[in-house]
C-alpha cells in the first residue's frame, strides 16, 4: 500500500518527520514545482554523513524496499529533499526518516474459505386431492444448500393436467380426470449437487362431487299447479291438482293417454325414469314416452309400481312428452310427475362406488311385509335418489316383471329391491341412502349388488362357503357372488367396491359349540371375500335381539358368537374395518320364533348398517 505525503517547493527548509514500516511504499508528491526543476532526496545515517540513498525525480519520488534496499529495519536516519533548477539547489524539507520494524510472514497465506452454507433442506406438504377442473397448486419450501435450486420428481407421474416447475419446484394446473398417483417423490439440487427429497406423497384426483339429476318438469308442472303442458285427451281431468280418469262428466274416451309435454326434447340414447304417485282401483297404466315414435314400459297394476325405467337403447328418439296410456277398464289417479335424465349417473357408462349387501332373507325382499297387502309405497321411507341403482340377483328366475329386472343388469333402485323374485320390502335402499353423499362427494353414483337369497347359510347348506362338497346348495350364492362381480367389471366402467354388508347366522342356529362347529368357516368367508372379491370394510348384522328359537339357549349364543367379529370385541376372531350391529327391538316380524323383520325393521337394519359402514370408510 502507498502512504502519501505532499511537499511544498513554494515552502523551504520545511522540517518534519517521515516513518514507514519496512516493505511500504513511501510516495513524495512535490507541489508547486517550477518549471525545469528537479527533485533529489537523499538519505543518511546522520546529517554529517555522506548519502546511502540518492533519489531523483520531478513531481514525485517513490521510496520502496528496492530504493531502500541499504537501509535497517529499525533504524533512525536524516534524509534531505533538494529541488534544483536555474538558481541553484533550495533544501525544500528536511528531518528524520525512520524505517519501522514489522513482522513478516515466513509463507504466502491462503485465501480464506467461504463459510459452509447450512444443509440443504426441502420441507412442504403436498395437498392429497384434487378434483376435477379445481385448480391444485402447492409451493415447497427450501433452506440451507447452495443456489441455484433445481427440482424434479424422482418417482412417480403426476396426475394429468398437472406439471412441475423445475426452477421453483411448484406442483400447479388444473387436473383433467380422476386418477390416483401414488409414490411419488419431489427432490431439489443445488449447484454444489447437493440433493434432498420430501417424503413420498400422494394425490388422489375426484370427479366434481356428483349432484342428483334433476326433474325435466318444473316443480309447478310435476305438481300441476300449473297444467298447460297437459294434454288431457278427453280421457283425464285435473282434480285438486292430481290426474284422474275417467272423467266425471262429459263423453270418456276410454284408453286415450294424458300427454306432459316436456320444455326440451329428450336426448336419444339416453336412460331415463319417470316416477309418480299412483292410486289405482281397475285395469293400470302404462308410462310412455312419446313425440318422436313411442316406448311404453311395464303395466303398473299396483299402486307401488310407480315408476319406469327406460333403458338407454330403448330411448330410440327425441322424445318431446311423457304419457300415461290407461288400459279401457282403468279407474286411478297419477300426481307428483317426475322424468330423469340417467345419463350422468348410469353405471352402464359412468363408474360407481359399489356396496355388497348379501346374505340371508333378512338381506334380501323375502319375508318382510308385503307391498299392496301390508305395505304401500308411502311406506318407503328413503326418497328416490338418481344416483342410487342396484344389480338384482334373481339367481333363480332371471327376470321378474313387476319391477321390471333383470339378472345383473344394473336398475335405478327403490323399493321393493328385486334381490328375488318377491315384492316386499327389502334393506338395500335404507343401506344406500346411508352412503350415497359419500360417493357423491367421490364424484360417483353408487351401485349395490342385491346379493340376498332365502334359507341361505354358511353351514348345513353351505351356499356362502367358497368351496363345498354339499350338493345342489354348496357354494352356489359364493359362486352367484363371483358371476355377479364378473357381470360388474363387464360393464366397462372403472366399478370399485368399497364395502360390503351382510346378514347371516339366523339360517345357521345348531346349537352346541358354535366356536368349534362354526368359528373357521365363518372367519374364512369373510377373509376369501376380502380375497378373491375386494379387501374392504364390512359390517355384519346380527341376529335380532327377540329370536329365541327352540327356546334352548342357541340364539343367544349365536348373538354372542357372531358379536365376536366386531373390531372392538377383543376377541381373538375380531376383523379389522369389521363392524357387528344388533337390529333395533320391536320389528320383529312375528313372534320369537321367525328370525324375520317387517317393512320398519328391514330399513331400520338397512340404516343402522349403513351408518356402521360409513363410519368405517369415512
Amino acid at each position: 500500500m502507498f502512504q502519501s505525503i505532499e511537499i511544498d517547493a513554494a515552502v523551504r527548509a520545511a522540517k518534519t518527520r517521515l516513518s514507514m514500516f519496512a516493505g511500504e511504499r513511501l510516495r513524495l508528491v512535490i507541489l508547486n514545482r517550477g518549471a525545469g526543476a528537479s527533485v533529489c532526496v537523499t538519505i543518511a545515517d546522520n546529517d554529517q554523513s555522506d548519502p546511502v540513498v540518492e533519489l531523483v525525480g520531478s513531481d514525485e519520488i517513490i521510496l520502496d524496499s528496492t530504493a531502500l534496499t541499504d537501509l535497517a529495519e529499525g533504524a533512525d536516519y536524516a534524509f534531505n529533499i533538494w529541488m534544483q533548477d536555474s538558481d541553484g539547489n533550495s533544501l525544500l524539507a528536511y528531518g528524520d526518516l525512520m524505517i519501522r520494524n514489522s513482522i513478516h510472514p515466513v509463507a504466502a497465506w491462503a485465501t480464506p474459505e467461504e463459510p459452509l452454507p447450512d444443509p440443504l433442506v426441502l420441507s412442504g406438504t403436498p395437498a392429497a386431492s384434487a378434483t376435477v377442473g379445481t385448480a391444485y397448486d402447492f409451493q415447497p419450501t427450501v433452506t440451507g444448500g447452495s443456489p441455484a435450486y433445481t427440482f424434479s420428481l424422482t418417482s412417480g407421474t403426476l396426475p394429468d393436467g398437472l406439471s412441475l416447475d423445475s426452477a421453483t419446484g411448484q406442483i400447479a394446473g388444473t387436473p383433467t380426470q380422476a386418477e390416483i398417483a401414488s409414490d411419488l417423490v419431489l427432490c431439489v439440487t443445488d449447484q454444489d449437487t447437493t440433493e434432498d427429497s420430501l417424503p413420498a406423497f400422494g394425490i388422489e384426483v375426484f370427479s366434481p362431487a356428483l349432484a342428483a339429476p334433476g326433474n325435466l318438469f318444473t316443480p309447478d308442472q310435476s305438481s300441476l299447479s300449473v297444467t298447460s303442458h297437459l294434454d288431457l285427451r278427453s280421457n283425464w281431468e285435473v282434480v285438486s291438482n292430481t290426474l284422474s280418469s275417467p272423467i266425471s262428466g262429459g263423453s270418456p274416451s276410454p284408453g286415450n293417454d294424458v300427454r306432459l309435454s316436456l320444455d326440451t326434447p329428450l336426448i336419444m340414447g339416453r336412460p331415463h325414469f319417470a316416477l309418480f304417485d299412483y292410486a289405482v282401483s281397475a285395469g293400470n297404466v302404462k308410462v310412455q314416452l312419446g313425440g318422436d315414435g313411442s316406448v311404453s314400459g311395464k303395466s303398473a297394476t299396483v299402486g307401488w309400481a310407480n315408476n319406469q325405467f327406460f333403458r338407454a337403447a330403448e330411448v330410440d328418439g327425441n322424445f318431446t312428452r311423457m304419457q300415461l296410456k290407461p288400459t279401457t277398464d282403468f279407474v286411478g289417479t297419477a300426481d307428483n310427475l317426475r322424468l330423469y335424465d340417467l345419463s350422468t349417473v348410469d353405471p352402464m357408462t359412468v363408474a360407481c362406488d359399489v356396496i355388497i349387501v348379501g346374505g340371508d332373507s333378512n338381506a334380501a325382499n323375502a319375508t318382510s311385509e308385503q307391498f299392496g297387502v301390508d305395505i304401500t309405497a308411502a311406506d318407503r321411507q328413503v326418497p328416490y335418489d338418481p344416483r342410487i341403482w342396484y344389480m338384482p340377483c334373481l339367481r333363480v328366475s332371471g327376470s321378474y316383471a313387476l319391477t321390471d329386472s333383470l339378472r345383473h343388469v344394473p336398475q335405478p333402485c327403490i323399493e321393493p329391491v328385486a334381490t328375488v323374485e318377491a315384492q316386499r320390502m327389502s334393506p338395500v335402499h335404507a343401506v344406500a341412502s346411508r352412503l350415497v353423499a359419500y360417493s357423491a362427494a367421490r364424484g360417483r353414483p353408487l351401485l349395490v349388488m342385491a346379493l340376498g337369497d332365502p334359507g341361505s347359510g354358511l353351514m348345513n347348506t353351505e351356499d356362502w362357503r367358497k368351496s363345498s362338497a354339499v350338493g345342489t346348495t354348496g357354494s352356489r350364492m359364493w359362486n352367484e357372488m363371483v358371476a355377479m362381480k364378473a357381470a360388474l367389471d363387464a360393464l366397462g366402467p372403472a366399478h370399485e367396491i368399497i364395502g360390503a354388508v351382510w346378514s347371516l347366522g339366523a339360517n345357521d342356529q345348531f346349537g352346541g359349540d358354535y366356536e368349534l362347529s362354526h368359528g373357521p368357516a365363518y372367519s374364512g368367508f369373510f377373509s376369501d371375500v376380502r380375497t378373491d372379491i375386494a379387501d374392504v370394510p364390512m359390517v355384519l348384522w346380527n341376529i335380532g335381539s327377540h329370536l329365541d328359537s327352540n327356546g334352548d339357549g342357541r340364539s343367544a349364543a349365536m348373538r354372542s358368537f357372531l358379536a365376536r367379529f366386531d373390531q372392538d370385541s377383543g376377541d381373538p376372531r375380531s376383523l379389522d374395518r369389521f363392524r357387528v350391529v344388533a337390529p333395533q327391538a320391536g320389528n320383529e316380524l312375528s313372534g320369537n320364533q321367525d328370525p324375520h323383520f317387517n317393512a320398519n325393521g328391514m330399513q331400520a337394519n338397512g340404516f343402522d348398517a349403513g351408518d356402521a359402514l360409513l363410519a368405517l370408510l369415512s
